[in-house]
């Protein structure tokens, strides 16, 4: 009742205000169930005794937040956050405990596609995740990481030499390859080797398509042989 005051109301229908409510006045209040409880202020002045009725609700308060369960917790880049059976477990003031899912309008700081800069030397990004949940007015905070994974999503060829004459043998100095990464991050360039060359014909006049094979995966250059 912190705060109260009773207002009294004369015969006279003068209002005196400012007479500070005491637990003494208070009736006692049964805590260990939610629910209305009914409260009686009982004042007495004069030899008379007054009392007032008013109506209260007691509710088994939010205490705090853990994460119970979250069994998709790495990711590869561009993935969005799979919540399936993910919970936390929320603790009451009566130290009584429940599972909750949780869904996506109770998570933030998740991003699918950060930039490249994020990622370390093994390609990977620790994200830390940030779930609310509000019961009864009272709001919980608590976190969790996640980890994101880069993969190598394609290559990329420079510097190859693209006019030849005919009869000329495939000229390699000078070019290299690279591992380009699914957030655009591109990787140390390597030299080049003819071995990594398919499709090349000294022979053959016009244009002709090559196909270049590094770390698994492929590229074409477009070359002219000419006579």
């Amino acid at each position: 009742m912190t705060g109260s005051s009773i207002t009294e109301v004369m015969a006279s229908s003068a209002k005196v205000t400012g007479v500070a409510v005491t637990e003494s006045m208070v009736s006692a209040l049964d805590t260990t169930t939610e629910g209305a409880k009914t409260l009686t202020v009982t004042y007495t002045k004069d030899g008379k005794t007054f009392n007032k009725q008013f109506v209260v609700v007691v509710q088994d308060a939010l205490s705090g937040i853990t994460v119970k369960d979250f069994p998709v917790d790495e990711y590869l880049y561009g993935e969005a956050l799979d919540l399936t059976g993910a919970t936390i477990e929320v603790e009451l003031e009566s130290g009584e405990k429940e599972i909750v899912p949780i869904t996506k309008d109770m998570v933030s700081g998740y991003t699918a596609k950060p930039s490249s800069s994020k990622f370390d030397d093994s390609d990977e990004y620790i994200q830390v995740i940030t779930i609310t949940y509000t019961k009864d007015g009272k709001t919980q905070t608590t976190t969790y990481p996640v980890t994101m994974k880069d993969y190598l999503e394609s290559i990329v060829v420079e510097n190859l030499q693209d006019e030849y004459t005919y009869g000329e043998a495939l000229n390699v100095d000078g070019a290299t390859v690279a591992e380009v990464m699914a957030s655009g991050k591109t990787k140390d360039k390597v030299q080049l080797t003819k071995d990594m060359v398919s499709g090349y014909n000294p022979k053959q006049e016009g244009n002709q398509t090559l196909t270049i094979t590094y770390a698994g995966k492929t590229a074409t250059e477009v070359v002219n042989v000419k006579d």
